[in-house]
């Protein structure tokens, strides 16, 4: 059975590798105690993903242990009590002292090695060792997590909480997008103001200076036979759990939009800039803001700011209005729109394009500020409209260039030839007052 859930959970996270970008998912990693090795960490993660309503469990994007090294039964003791010591739960003496009252448990072996000398060239290396595990543990929630976008969820059982603890006060801003669910921890608080749960009884917790309270009747220290195997603490558990990923579920976007303009009349003119709050990633370009406060995700090539389940963007789609409406987005059915072209035309006139902002850029002014002007039978025609020429008429209709030659203000007649966008305005027609819409 260890095999097949192993089978799928390394399906799940497998796939999540290869995810884009998508600030809407969240990984769950849970962090082991002492004595446990690789085997026993997956065991531990496993159980409890068994134990996940369906719902919650399908609300998750991957799950992973984050493996807190296993170093030896004497040596586990030891970076415990010390990590306790440099969080100031226990004294120098305090350290010693509990060192001390270890002798009892364990075997002569075990005691001799701590009363003779390599004991405390162990102590000088444990701080090497503390800071490897805890990098590589950063390392593992920043490549398959944090510059994804996704948020995340840290279960730690016994010192695993001693770690997550150390990880989570170097996260700098990714604080707002990780939580903490602290089960039997030695520790004296939870990252985060996370929620705790740890047996009263618990045979190791109770004897740690400094400790949380046991809030949840019971014995035993061990996740899997003690607060797996105990109705209550399993259930106060999984209701952690959940409250942690909705909680993460209702964190904001860590991007901003740049430049939202709404008051346009062409849909690539909707497209936006958006930047990182917190850290230089870099600005990423075109992107579709169908919902101002919704997060980033990927669709492919395709970024988007939006709802949650959106799965493409559509060009087209059934009853689509096409003189207010650009994009739809399915799944979510928002829609980016823009603004009609006939709302800037007094006297309910049409706007006709005559010249492209490309063309307007090749012959326009020397400081790249193109002028757009055109001129028949000597009145002002033209204006600038999300940069392309447009001239508001009522009934104007197109006939040849040679006849009417309306002059774009700067432009070389010269040049008209390459003006291949001029619409031309009938003779019979003017356009008799300048409309500014910027």
């Amino acid at each position: 059975m260890k095999v097949i859930y192993t089978f799928i959970l390394t399906l799940i996270f497998s796939s999540s590798l290869f995810s884009s970008y998508n600030e809407y998912k969240t990984d769950l990693y849970f962090v082991n105690g002492v004595w446990n090795d690789k085997g026993d960490a997956e065991n531990n993660l496993i159980e409890l993903t068994k134990n996940l309503p369906l719902e919650l469990k399908k609300s998750f994007n991957s799950f992973d242990f984050s493996h807190n090294w296993s170093m030896g039964v004497m040596t586990d003791l030891l970076e415990t009590f010390y990590q306790l010591k440099q969080n100031g739960q226990i004294s120098d003496i305090g350290f010693y002292y509990a060192l001390y009252v270890a002798l009892g448990t364990v075997s002569v072996t075990d005691s001799l090695y701590l009363l003779s000398g390599k004991l405390f060239g162990d102590i000088i290396a444990l701080e090497d060792t503390i800071e490897a595990n805890i990098l590589e543990m950063l390392n593992k929630y920043n490549s398959k997590s944090y510059n994804k976008g996704h948020r995340v969820l840290l279960v730690a059982h016994s010192q695993g909480n001693i770690y997550a603890n150390a990880v989570y006060e170097r996260l700098s801003w990714k604080k707002n997008y990780t939580k903490v669910v602290a089960i039997g921890s030695p520790a004296n608080n939870v990252a985060g103001n996370g929620e705790h749960i740890t047996l009263t009884s618990d045979g190791v917790i109770k004897y740690v200076v400094g400790s949380m309270n046991g809030n949840v009747a019971g014995s035993g220290h061990t996740f899997v036979d003690a607060y797996l195997a105990n109705e209550a603490s399993k259930n106060a558990i999984l209701l952690a759990v959940e409250n942690g990923k909705n909680s993460l579920k209702t964190t904001s976007s860590q991007w901003d939009i740049l430049n939202n303009n709404k008051n346009v009349i062409d849909c690539n003119e909707r497209l936006v800039d958006i930047t990182h709050k917190h850290f230089a990633y870099g600005d990423k370009h075109g992107v579709y803001p169908f919902n101002e406060n919704g997060k980033r995700y990927d669709l492919g090539s395709t970024i988007v700011m939006a709802s949650d389940g959106g799965t493409s963007k559509l060009n087209s789609w059934t009853d689509k209005d096409e003189k207010t409406e650009c994009y739809k987005l399915s799944g979510t059915d928002e829609i980016i729109e823009k603004k009609a072209i006939d709302e800037e035309c007094p006297s309910g006139g049409v706007l006709f394009q005559l010249a492209s902002w490309e063309i307007l850029r090749k012959y326009g002014s020397t400081n790249n500020t193109p002028f757009c002007r055109a001129y028949h039978s000597q009145q002002v025609c033209a204006i600038v409209v999300n940069r392309s020429c447009y001239c508001c008429g009522s009934t104007f209709i197109s006939f040849p260039y040679q006849e009417a030659k309306p002059q774009i203000y700067s432009f070389s007649i010269q040049k008209s030839e390459e003006l291949k966008e001029v619409v031309n305005i009938d003779s019979n027609e003017t356009c008799t007052k300048e409309s500014n819409i910027l």
